[in-house]
C-alpha cells in the first residue's frame, strides 16, 4: 500500500509541474506568419478601394485668366459635377464632368460665361499607410463660351494634379489645373478648385 501511495504521490506533483509550466514562446517559423499579417491586410486594404467602382463629385473653386483673357476679365468662379469609374486593381480612374466658369468684364465689356464638358483620365499614387493620394489628370472635350450672346464651341481640353484625402465614405480632394478652349486667341486658365467624391 505505501508503493501504491508513492506512486499516486508522484503522478500529483508532476501533473501540478505540468500545469504550472510557462507556455513555450513563439518559435522562428511563427515569425514570418506574423509579419506578413499586417502587410496582407493593407494590401487586400488597398486593392478593396481601388475596386470601388462608380462614383459622383462636385466642387467649386476660382478660374484665374490668363494671357488674353486675363487682359478682358478679372478672376472669376467655376462650379463642376462628375461621374466616375475606377478601374479594377489599376491605379487609373475615368470621370465625365461638366463645368461652368464665370468671369467678370473689366470695364464696360460684357462677362464671359465658359461651360465645357470633358472625359478625364485620372492616374493616381496612393500613399495607403496615409490615406492621402496625389493624383494627375488630363482631359479633352468642348467648350460653349457665351459673352453677351455671341456664342461658340471649341475644343477644350485640360490638364493638371490634385490631391484626396480617403475618408469614411467619401473622398475630400482638391486640384489645380490649365484648361483652355481654342478660339481664334486661345482662351486659356486656371481653375482651383475643392470638392468631394462620394463611392457609389
Amino acid at each position: 500500500m505505501k508503493r501504491i501511495a508513492f506512486v499516486l504521490s508522484s503522478l500529483g506533483f508532476a501533473a501540478v509541474a505540468n500545469a504550472q509550466a510557462p507556455a513555450a514562446p513563439a518559435t522562428e517559423s511563427n515569425a514570418p506568419a506574423a509579419v506578413a499579417a499586417p502587410v496582407t491586410a493593407k494590401l487586400d486594404s488597398a486593392v478593396a478601394t481601388q475596386k470601388q467602382g462608380v462614383s459622383v463629385s462636385f466642387g467649386a473653386g476660382a478660374s484665374f485668366p490668363l494671357s488674353d483673357l486675363g487682359d478682358a476679365f478679372d478672376t472669376g468662379f467655376n462650379v463642376f459635377g462628375g461621374l466616375g469609374f475606377n478601374v479594377p486593381a489599376l491605379p487609373i480612374a475615368l470621370r465625365a464632368e461638366v463645368a461652368y466658369n464665370k468671369f467678370s468684364a473689366k470695364g464696360t465689356g460684357e462677362d464671359l460665361n465658359l461651360t465645357t464638358g470633358s472625359l478625364n483620365g485620372i492616374i493616381q499614387l496612393p500613399l495607403h499607410s496615409t490615406g492621402v493620394s496625389p493624383y494627375l489628370i488630363v482631359g479633352a472635350g468642348v467648350g460653349h463660351a457665351d459673352a453677351g450672346g455671341t456664342t461658340s464651341n471649341k475644343l477644350f481640353w485640360t490638364g493638371g494634379a490634385g490631391v484626396k484625402a480617403t475618408l469614411s465614405g467619401f473622398d475630400a480632394f482638391v486640384e489645380g489645373l490649365y484648361s483652355a478652349v481654342e478660339t481664334e486667341t486661345r482662351s486659356s486658365y486656371v481653375p482651383v478648385r475643392a470638392g468631394l467624391t462620394f463611392r457609389l
